[in-house]
């Protein structure tokens, strides 16, 4: 809005027309003002505004999606203990020169072979793998039936590792590891989510805030249309000197001026709220609806115990659990790294039936096992060692594990500290939003006196107008202050939920928020926490 400079060398009389055009252009500024303020606008209350952010943002979708990508991980890791199944076939055939011993005549011989293989396998989460397999196979001698040989074998292998990748903690480490690091993948969203939420919730406040400072610069720009009608009387009536008119009618252009910042702020707020909850392109601006929390007394505030403030936000922070859970997955990972720098010995042991029969009927598999002298058992039993001369590549590997789970220690260590001073610090904010409300709402009830004898002694003369429109502005100002000191204390009120967990609660892997939760202390939660 454009506001004109008043030029102090000139002239102060005014002519009707000067005075009319002002009386007009602060009418008009008014009005365009409460135009323009609401138009396209949704109605939103805090309630709407924490599930809308839940359920539409982007981030809370990414996050979501990481989720399930972790959910995916874990069952992947899973695959190592599933059952194998392996089956074959095969076909050959084979010409050779073949050149008699007796008669020194040259041949060809053709062999003609085909096979079927069929297995299972399985490894244990005792580290012990298993395998079945069943191989049957026929060979024939081209134009000679009665030299096909059929044969079957059965064998049944077991695996033990002795040393390296011996026993449940070793075998399951990459599927514990998957399932700690999902863990704390769900805790650290969820912490994320709530922070996306606990955004839109100070966004909510600070929208409020500037709404309700716009309306009261609306009224005081109403009061201030009401005072240039007056002093234009009473300079039409020769009661108001020019100059005092003027500087009377420049503290007014002044209010416009607050006004139009006012306006400018209130849709800032709406555009920041709106992208807090990750409003949509056809979606309106929320215009906020609602009224701030009371504000609590001192000798309520005193309860806030700040040592059982940071064990209660140490039992329900979700990033807490989270880091808790990557150092679990850390450690799991280490320990594996331990059980590779061992050597590897495997045990390996197998037993199986085999027969073989010529002139066998490949349609009558059964005919392989009627000929007891051509069948029987057969076993094998192996001892396997495998170990690098200076073992760097494990050893290497088991040193990187070791400063990465120091690294995460460390990060959990530096995140108990940072929560304790969060805590502290809006424990202050609390109390300092607290006495802000009670020091403005004793100014406002001062000034709203002094405005009453400011306008008793104007009506007498005794004040001039240039004094009324001076406390007037002190009047908004204190009402701003108390509006400002609600604001803060509505958002320290998140803030606090926020930093000690009690925001949200996390209930069969759902985030459910409490908009009326957080418009309170966490009293009844801190009475929980054991002194």
């Amino acid at each position: 809005m454009f506001t004109p400079l008043i030029d102090m060398d000139l002239d102060f009389s005014m002519t009707f027309a000067d005075k009319t055009i002002s009386h007009l252009f602060l009418s008009a500024s008014l009005c365009s003002v409460l135009a323009t303020s609401g138009a396209y606008a949704e109605d939103i209350s805090i309630d709407e505004a924490i599930s809308r952010t839940i359920n539409q943002h982007s981030e809370v979708e990414i996050k979501k999606s990481e989720v399930r990508g972790a959910r995916a991980d874990v069952q992947a890791s899973e695959g190592d203990f599933d059952i194998g199944l392996s089956g074959s076939v095969g076909g050959s055939k084979t010409d050779e020169a073949v050149i008699s011993t007796t008669t020194g005549v040259e041949s060809e011989k053709t062999t003609r072979s085909q096979s079927y293989e069929m297995g299972l396998s399985k490894k244990f989460e005792s580290s012990v793998e298993v395998a079945l397999s069943n191989t049957i196979a026929t060979s024939r001698l081209a134009h000679s039936p009665a030299r096909t040989i059929g044969t079957s074998d059965w064998s049944l292998s077991i695996t033990l590792p002795l040393l390296q990748g011996g026993g449940y903690d070793a075998v399951t480490s990459t599927k514990r590891a998957a399932q700690s690091t999902f863990e704390a993948t769900r805790y650290a969203s969820g912490h994320d989510i709530s922070e996306q939420a606990y955004a839109a919730i100070i966004a909510y406040w600070s929208s409020l805030e500037a709404k309700e400072n716009f309306t009261n610069l609306q009224i005081t720009m109403q009061r201030a249309s009401d005072t240039a009608n007056t002093l234009e009387e009473r300079q039409l009536g020769g009661e108001l000197a020019g100059v005092e008119y003027q500087r009377s009618l420049a503290e007014l252009r002044l209010r416009e001026v607050d006004l139009e910042s006012g306006r400018q702020a209130k849709y800032e707020s709406q555009e920041s709220l709106a992208l807090a909850m990750g409003n949509r392109e056809d979606q309106e601006l929320p215009e906020v609806v609602g009224t701030f929390p009371l504000p609590a007394d001192m000798a309520t505030l005193d309860k806030l115990d700040a040592n059982k403030l940071l064990s209660l936000a140490l039992l329900r922070r979700l990033d807490i659990k989270a880091q808790e859970k990557l150092i679990e997955a850390a450690q799991i990972s280490l320990n594996k790294s331990k059980d590779d720098t061992l050597p590897s010995l495997d045990l390996g042991m197998s037993g199986g039936y085999t027969s073989a029969i010529p002139g066998f009927d490949s349609g009558k598999t059964s005919n392989l096992y009627e000929h007891k002298e051509r069948n029987g058992p057969d076993y094998s039993m192996s001892l396997t060692l495998s170990y690098p001369l200076g073992n760097n590549a494990a050893n290497g590997a088991m040193y990187g594990e070791m400063e990465n789970l120091n690294q995460k220690e460390i990060t959990l260590i530096q995140l108990k500290r940072s929560i304790r001073n969060e805590i502290n610090v809006t424990i202050d904010k609390l109390k300092s939003a607290v006495r802000s409300y009670e020091l403005s709402a004793q100014s406002l009830a001062l000034m709203e006196e002094v405005a009453i004898e400011t306008k008793r002694k104007l009506n007498f003369g005794e004040a001039s107008m240039t004094d009324m429109i001076s406390v007037e502005d002190r009047l908004t100002e204190g009402r701003l202050s108390m509006i400002k000191a609600q604001s803060d204390y509505a958002q320290a009120l998140a803030e606090l939920r926020f930093v000690t967990g009690t925001m949200t609660t996390d209930k069969d892997e759902n985030l459910i928020i409490n908009a009326e939760q957080i418009q309170s202390l966490p009293l009844a939660e801190l009475s929980t926490v054991d002194g």
